[in-house]
């Protein structure tokens, strides 16, 4: 339940730059529409200040999981700020994103903490489209029904599917 200014304990506090604010009971939760603050803010699992820190909005209990801000990183293309995400070292944890209709074996893209990216359709490097491809059971004819981006493998060749029920292979050998 959603309380008004005033109604309950620790409170936000009001003045005229907050604009509107609420507080519910038993949870840590602050809405705050048209706010302006100077300074610091304190808040629980909050920390704002000019220190680079991997962590300043906790999103779980500790300060493992979540966002933060931080200069110096070199990873990959980066060298020098980066916003950070943070997430335990459990193999299979990670980021997922998706669209309301979708449960949480759907979505649209997610990576794990360990590196693994699935995107669902597509990914767009500069002004081309990639398709992301599925792998299938390898064609019987160049004319097997097939969806462009589609790739079968076998012992000696690599299928793909480049239109609409039209497959295309390569030999492939040791050397």
């Amino acid at each position: 339940m959603v309380k008004a200014i005033g109604t309950a304990p620790n409170q936000i506090p009001t003045n005229a730059n907050l604009g509107t604010a609420a507080y519910r009971d038993g949870e840590e939760f602050a809405e705050l529409a048209g706010a302006t603050f100077t300074g610091d803010i304190t808040a629980p699992n909050y920390i704002t200040n000019n220190v680079s820190d991997r962590v300043k909005f906790f999103v779980w209990s500790a300060q493992t999981y979540g966002v933060g801000m931080g200069s110096s990183y070199t990873y990959g293309n980066l060298n020098g700020y980066a916003t950070t995400f943070q997430m335990a070292s459990t193999v299979g944890d990670g980021w997922w994103w998706g669209d309301t209709s979708d449960t949480n074996a759907q979505g649209s893209m997610s990576l794990t903490n360990d590196g693994k990216l699935h995107v669902d359709d597509s990914i767009t490097v500069g002004t081309t489209s990639i398709p992301v491809a599925t792998v299938v059971s390898v064609p019987s004819s160049a004319t097997d029904t097939g969806t462009f981006g589609q790739m079968a493998v076998d012992a000696d060749y690599i299928y793909v599917c480049t239109a609409t029920d039209t497959w295309k292979r390569a030999a492939i050998a040791t050397w």
